[in-house]
């Protein structure tokens, strides 16, 4: 099973709630992507696609065929290119709040508005302590009391080191909206889409509508916002794995 964590998150921090549960029954693999935890690449291509290859890198040197794909948000969409571009590596996918090729510039120019910003760096590369409480109320409904000196610590490990990488990224993804609606072959392998019900990044009926066009099957998670792996980990838990050791 490969897990691929969200836009600011280190692996283990994102999946803290699901490697215990994960790990029973399945080999994990839980890598940092580029540009966040402990990774990092000499090549300045800030593309979904060189995130992509680099997995795929890894598959290889990990000799894994094939792998179930469970991917949140940012992670999503690298595990949506990953089994579009590779289908023959992917067995089942699993698609976290993370919109696909459903996402278009219309949404994203109603993301800018609905948070009044310029752009999405703005909002996700954080650079005080009130942008981090703010990433806070996105990703959790009750969300917890984050000290000052954490918050800082949170700046100074998570983004500073790759603050110019991770601004770069986000930059591409918005100059490549339009490919992402249009161009990104679509995956094959049979798809779960988990999302929060109050999702204010990419709200609920994004994910309706790529379900529809996958298709795939659709599980809405009450009481939670961006991250429901982390603010509902035993239902989430149990909705994955139920997908994932399903007969086929």
């Amino acid at each position: 099973m490969l897990l691929l964590h969200g836009f600011g998150a280190s692996a283990i921090w994102q999946w803290h709630d699901q490697l215990a549960a994960f790990s029973a029954g399945h080999d994990v693999v839980m890598p940092d992507l580029i540009g966040f935890g402990g990774s990092s690449s000499s090549d300045d291509d800030a593309s979904l696609d060189h995130q992509t290859a680099a997995v795929v890198a890894l598959l290889d040197r990990l000799a894994l065929e094939r792998v179930d794909v469970v991917g949140a948000s940012y992670g999503g969409l690298v595990a949506y290119m990953l089994a579009g571009k590779h289908p023959e590596r992917v067995r089942r996918l699993v698609l976290v709040d993370s919109p696909g090729h459903a996402w278009t510039p219309a949404d994203h120019d109603a993301l800018l508005a609905r948070f009044g910003i310029a752009s999405a760096a703005e909002l996700f590369v954080p650079d005080s302590v009130a942008d981090i409480r703010v990433l806070l109320s996105i990703a959790a409904t009750r969300p917890p009391h984050v000290p000052d000196w954490a918050a800082r610590q949170a700046i100074a490990t998570l983004y500073e080191p790759y603050r110019a990488t991770q601004t770069a990224m986000l930059e591409h993804l918005e100059r490549d909206a339009a490919r992402l609606a249009t161009d990104l072959p679509r995956p094959r392998a049979s798809t779960l889409v988990v999302w929060g019900a109050d999702d204010p990044v990419f709200p609920v009926a994004i994910a309706h509508r790529l379900r529809r066009e996958l298709p795939a099957r659709l599980v809405v998670l009450d009481g939670a916002r961006h991250l429901p792996n982390v603010e509902l980990p035993r239902r989430f838990n149990t909705t994955v794995l139920g997908f994932l050791d399903a007969r086929e």
